[in-house]
């Protein structure tokens, strides 16, 4: 398969627990823009396949694209996927039969955003609890129901446990060349209590 990494908070911990052993294998985003992996992803698809039984038709060629040998996994966090237009990008996917995988680590917080925002002076985020410009909940988004809107198969995973049946049954599906969405809900961590709304 073809990886194409999107995570930012997580990112150190995704390198260290992948070997990528072929040129080709792995995409990620180094210039950190929000929501880039979301369309390279389909993109890396489309890479590796082709058109086949074109016809000539006088001024346009019909055909059909071939299968893919090589499936891409998108793995990437809850802002990545809102900023890349993630229902777009599963639309496009399902349209033309592009066999992707997007594992969407929702922890519900901009948490690239963390670091920066725990080093203000005096502590003041952290002591006021007040993270309403890194939080994405109130409501969290429900990346698996937005997938289903677009007929795209989805599952939305709470627990380690359901995590390597759900990967496997996507694997599976993905080398058929189906879309299929994992939104892995994660602890928020800037804590349990829902954030300030004005």
């Amino acid at each position: 398969m073809i990886l194409a990494d999107g995570t930012m908070s997580l990112n150190d911990q995704m390198i260290r627990a992948i070997e990528i052993d072929a040129p080709g294998s792995y995409f990620g985003n180094p210039s950190a823009h929000l929501g880039a992996t979301v369309g390279l992803s389909y993109g890396v698809a489309l890479a590796h396949r082709n058109y086949v039984d074109v016809v000539d038709r006088g001024s346009y060629k019909v055909g059909r694209m071939s299968e893919s040998k090589r499936p891409v996994v998108c793995t990437l966090g809850d802002g990545e996927a809102a900023m890349g237009n993630i229902a777009s990008a599963l639309w496009t996917c399902s349209h033309y039969g592009l066999g992707v995988l997007y594992v969407v680590l929702n922890n519900a917080c901009w948490a690239a955003e963390l670091s920066p925002f725990g080093r203000i002076p005096n502590g003041w985020v952290k002591e006021s609890g007040d993270y309403e410009f890194l939080d994405l909940d109130n409501p969290r988004f429900d990346f698996a129901k937005i997938a289903q809107g677009v007929n795209v198969r989805s599952e939305r995973i709470t627990s380690v446990e359901r995590l390597d049946a759900a990967l496997d049954e996507a694997n599976r599906r993905v080398r058929a060349s189906e879309p299929v969405l994992l939104d892995l809900w994660m602890d928020k961590p800037t804590g349990p209590n829902a954030s300030v709304v004005p």
